[in-house]
């Protein structure tokens, strides 16, 4: 297997990638996206381990940066942030797996067995639901939303939302009784399934 390491830290970045290598994996590693695109056109990686960067922020759009050029292979954000916010900002910018810095071995390759496991599923695709007002088109790898073909802007939490609302519901619609039964059934937590009417209200367009 093949693992892309992306991490401006070169102690840290030199640290991961021995690591990999230990443990019987090929490793690409590099502080450049430029250079990680070239590599992964070149030769193709089976997964990616990305971050910490020196301002947080930065994680997130390594991300978007990577995922905008059809990179969906298995990934997982490493930062040094514990807030909530940026730990779901880094989810929705598409990754899949997210490990805080200082992490230890088994932690590390825990989560990349994983993911390496179960990357055949991963295939990006959008999710439809419909509304009284249009489609809502949620994709599924990614923080996008269209509603109705226009491009919309949702926060973190209005996406994780759509994308389990869609998962659990498919096209039925986004009707009262169907948002009652997700409640009913917790399949998108109680939260969650309460504040779905207040999002559609929000982004009605």
């Amino acid at each position: 297997m093949h693992i892309l390491v992306i991490c401006g830290f070169e102690g840290l970045r030199f640290y991961t990638t021995n690591l990999l290598r230990e443990a019987g994996f090929v490793v690409t590693d590099t502080a450049c996206l430029t250079q990680a695109i070239a590599s992964v056109s070149t030769i193709g990686v089976d997964a990616a381990i990305i971050g910490p960067a020196a301002v947080p922020d930065e994680e997130v759009s390594l991300i978007q940066s990577l995922r905008q050029h059809n990179l969906w292979f298995p990934l997982i954000a490493v930062s040094r942030c514990e807030r909530w916010s940026h730990i779901s900002n880094l989810l929705t910018a598409g990754a899949d797996e997210y490990i805080q810095e200082p992490f230890t071995t088994a932690s590390l390759l825990g989560k990349l067995e994983k993911l390496l496991h179960y990357s055949p599923l991963r295939k990006p695709r959008e999710l439809k639901l419909n509304a009284g007002f249009g489609t809502i088109r949620v994709h599924n790898l990614g923080q996008q939303v269209y509603i109705n073909d226009t491009p919309a802007k949702v926060s973190s939490y209005d996406y994780l939302m759509l994308k389990c609302i869609a998962q659990n519901l498919g096209e039925d619609g986004l009707t009262p009784h169907n948002l009652l039964s997700l409640h009913a059934d917790q399949r998108c937590g109680r939260d969650m399934a309460e504040a779905a009417e207040h999002l559609l209200q929000r982004i009605h367009p």
